[in-house]
């Protein structure tokens, strides 16, 4: 499952960036016009990784049974570390500053 996990996420990796005007060889560095670009496709890669760890961690529960015989939601527990990951990044999401381009953003 980790191979076809990795293929996803770069293929995603790659499909955002070339979505947002990246082409082979263009810098994508901090103060050149595609590095938010490059943001965006780090942050969907990331996105990526998380959800292909939570569908491999749903799947995986068992080496006989099927994720229909056994029930998507009969693993409480890892229910419950899924949905305190999530609350944990709301908290720090809502307590976190703006940047200073947010700031400029919001001030003009």
């Amino acid at each position: 499952m980790g191979g076809v996990s990795a293929v996803l996420v770069l293929t995603v990796f790659i499909l955002t960036l070339v979505d947002g005007g990246w082409s082979l060889g263009a810098p994508v560095d901090p103060g050149t016009p595609l590095h938010h670009v490059w943001q965006q496709a780090t942050t969907m890669t990331f996105l990526g990784i998380v959800a292909c760890q939570i569908g491999t961690g749903l799947a995986s529960r068992t080496q006989f049974a099927s994720l229909r015989s056994i029930g998507l939601f009969s693993n409480r527990l890892l229910l419950w570390g899924i949905d305190e990951a999530w609350r944990l990044h709301r908290r720090r999401r809502n307590r976190r500053e703006p940047t200073a381009s947010q700031e400029r953003r919001t001030s003009a």
